[in-house]
């Protein structure tokens, strides 16, 4: 997926190791993907006006717009597997290493599991 307009821009890559510590200068883009993804939401504050979010099953743009797919990611039971870990690139770009499980209920324990980097 992709997504601009939400601190840096970003991408995602399926391939991405969380286990080293995150970086300390990152902590404020740590702390916005682990409530984005944990079923928290997104203030949409923390968006530009001209956001926008592309992932295999939405795209959207807009505060408003991006803020409601994050708000319906909570009906996808999403949960940190790992805590995710932020990379320090350069005074402009940092990255965020996600390792979550979906969907896990009573039939599906395992849920489906992604690591992906932002």
């Amino acid at each position: 997926f992709t997504a601009a307009g939400i601190g840096a821009a970003c991408t995602s890559r399926l391939d991405s190791p969380a286990t080293a510590p995150s970086d300390p200068r990152c902590s404020k883009e740590r702390a916005l993907a682990a409530a984005m993804y944990s079923g928290r939401g997104l203030d949409e504050q923390a968006c530009s006006p001209q956001v926008t979010f592309t992932d295999p099953v939405a795209r959207c743009s807009g505060r408003r717009e991006v803020s409601e797919a994050f708000r319906a990611l909570t009906f996808c039971r999403p949960e940190h597997v790992e805590a995710p870990r932020a990379n320090f690139i350069d005074d402009l770009t940092s990255t965020v290493d996600l390792h979550q499980r979906y969907f896990s209920c009573a039939l599906l324990p395992s849920g489906l599991v992604v690591r992906s980097t932002l």
